[in-house]
């Protein structure tokens, strides 16, 4: 436990530190901040940048990764000695820690970590970056892995632990400080409800993933362009703004799906741009450079802009995956978001959790076909799932929220819309038409839909607040959050404790770390002069669905190939010390990824 919480409190120093650096260096004067909530997720950012720029010409070795986070402890504590960060904000950091301490305590990580992310980190620790990583095994080629290329410097080097689950609970530690500011400042509505929601909606550790991280930082970039249009411009909050939605891009793409609210901050201050751009090159150059590192890495290990999204795919790149490929893999994501499973299983009578092949028969779409259907078609299906309920009870919960403030409230004598009603007219449509882009890209409320509907439905309630002129008792705020918190420690505690007494923790307070052994889960096997480890079928981390299984290749060293799957390799070069994997030109790999294009 001692060392569990030297290193659950360490964590934020190192961001911190980072995020300091890179305030000083990169904004200007007018655009600092001392928002600790902000400062943090630079720090990201910036291990981001710091992650790639190495990964680019060296392999993540224990001492890189020591050096990298001795460096940002030093930085933190010159900042702090220098009184560069201000003392209130760092007692709202350790205060918020301890009581979410119970969140970071879990018995098992995020399902996909042993399919995806650990297997990812295996590569970052084992080779600098590869030409053509998707051939080896595609699911590493993934540009949501972004997030990993930042927790893999959290490694510790002498005592590993699966740990990485404490890192991404510091993304939310630092979006709650950054909207508690907001509600302290201004006890505007708004930010109060987005920040209840956001405590009861975000209450367990292990549903955050790759998913919930970007969606925080949309509420964020949300909520600075709700400043900008309603209550006026700064080049300080255009600066935050274009900063996380850096890194909310990097983190997940989809996170385009704010575009709509965007778009309406440009047409009204598209004049400023120019003038902007001029006083801010600095911060436009580092930004630039920042997302062009991120394309450049993806379409070196995959042949994408953006894998596995086929149109940013360079077909003529020896080293890019078949485009059959993606296109498949792309259409089955985008038909399993919108009901296709549900569909199937009506058609065919299917029994199983899943559906991963690729079916056919008559009057029936196959997925690829499922994708390209209207919502008139598909939305049947999609409300099978459970997302529609999860919106319907964020809307209620939003509801009992405010009708709880109101209680004993007084009313204004004057409307604070009096000069800025077309302005949220505009807004509220704007913030529809982004839950729109979401249901027509991605409708799963883990891809954006977290984002929507706390965003829209708190900023619906302000504009009727404002119409009722209702001026809520701070008293009442007071109590609210406290029961919000209430409700998270004891979820969690109860949690942790039935955990303990179901003996389902086997390393506590660490989460299980499942360990895979050779001859018995995986063996040495050899292709196109490729040595690599092959994971084979054993009854050990594994996606079940009766006849049909996913296999993962967890905590095998890199690389690690499921069994079937070495059929994608093609002929492997090495030019100026970097290995270039080239596809196999013949369909053996389209045939057999078709049988299930998700593994």
């Amino acid at each position: 436990m001692t060392f569990f919480l030297f290193f659950y409190f360490s964590v934020p120093l190192i961001i911190i530190g980072y995020g300091f650096i890179f305030c000083k260096l990169i904004l200007t004067n007018t655009n600092k901040s001392n928002d600790l909530g902000f400062l943090g997720l630079m720090g990201f950012l910036t291990l981001y940048f710091i992650s790639n720029l190495f990964h680019f010409f060296f392999t993540f070795l224990d001492f890189n990764i020591l050096s990298i986070q001795i460096i940002g402890i030093i930085l933190f504590f010159y900042a702090f000695i220098t009184n560069q960060l201000k003392k209130l904000e760092i007692t709202k950091l350790i205060i918020l820690s301890v009581i979410l301490l119970p969140l970071g305590i879990i018995a098992e990580s995020n399902e996909d970590f042993y399919h995806y992310y650990l297997p990812y980190m295996k590569y970052l620790e084992a080779s600098k970056i590869i030409f053509g990583l998707v051939n080896i095994n595609d699911t590493l080629a993934y540009s949501s892995n972004s997030l990993y290329d930042i927790l893999v410097l959290f490694k510790h080097p002498f005592l590993f632990k699966n740990s990485y689950s404490i890192t991404i609970l510091y993304f939310y530690i630092f979006f709650l400080i950054f909207i508690f500011n907001k509600v302290i400042k201004t006890k505007d509505v708004f930010y109060y409800l987005i920040l209840i929601l956001s405590i009861i909606v975000f209450s367990s550790l292990r549903d955050f993933g790759t998913s919930i991280p970007p969606q925080l930082i949309l509420i964020m970039c949300g909520v600075l362009i709700y400043e900008c249009i309603i209550l006026g411009y700064s080049n300080r909050k255009i600066s935050f703004l274009l900063c996380l939605l850096t890194l909310a891009i990097i983190l997940r793409v989809n996170s385009v799906i704010i575009l709509p609210i965007f778009l309406l901050l440009i047409f009204f201050y598209y004049f400023r741009i120019p003038k902007y751009i001029k006083e801010n090159y600095l911060l436009v150059v580092c930004l630039s450079i920042i997302i062009s590192f991120f394309i450049v890495k993806n379409i070196i290990q995959s042949g994408c802009i953006v894998y596995p999204i086929h149109n940013t795919c360079f077909t003529k790149l020896t080293w890019g995956i078949d485009q059959k490929i993606v296109i498949q893999k792309n259409k089955k994501l985008q038909a399993d978001s919108k009901g296709w499973p549900f569909y199937a299983k009506d058609h065919f009578n299917i029994k199983d959790k899943f559906v991963w092949k690729n079916l056919k028969s008559e009057n029936f779409f196959t997925y690829s076909e499922y994708a390209n259907t209207t919502p008139f078609f598909w939305l049947k299906y999609w409300i099978k799932d459970s997302n529609y309920k999860k919106i319907i009870n964020l809307l209620a919960l939003t509801s009992i929220i405010y009708l709880l403030l109101i209680i004993n409230s007084k009313k204004n004598r004057e409307s604070i819309l009096v000069h800025n009603n077309s302005k949220y007219y505009l807004l509220i449509l704007s913030s529809f038409l982004s839950c729109a882009l979401w249901f027509y890209l991605s409708p799963q409320i883990r891809y954006g839909g977290a984002f929507c509907f706390v965003f829209t439905f708190s900023l619906l309630f302000k504009y009727f607040n404002s119409i009722v002129k209702r001026h809520i008792k701070t008293t009442n705020m007071v109590i609210l959050a406290s029961i919000a918190l209430f409700y998270l420690e004891y979820k969690n505690i109860n949690r942790i404790l039935n955990d303990l007494n179901n003996e389902l923790i086997s390393d506590y307070p660490w989460p299980n770390l499942h360990q895979l052994n050779i001859n018995e889960d995986y063996i040495n096997d050899k292709k196109n002069n490729l040595n690599f480890y092959k994971r084979i079928y054993s009854k050990k981390l594994l996606f079940d669905n009766n006849s049909d299984f996913i296999l993962m290749c967890g905590n095998v060293k890199f690389p690690c190939i499921p069994d079937g799957k070495e059929v994608c390799l093609g002929k492997q070069t090495k030019v100026y010390g970097y290995m270039i994997y080239s596809r196999n030109y013949n369909d053996s790999c389209y045939n057999f990824m078709n049988k299930n294009i998700l593994y």
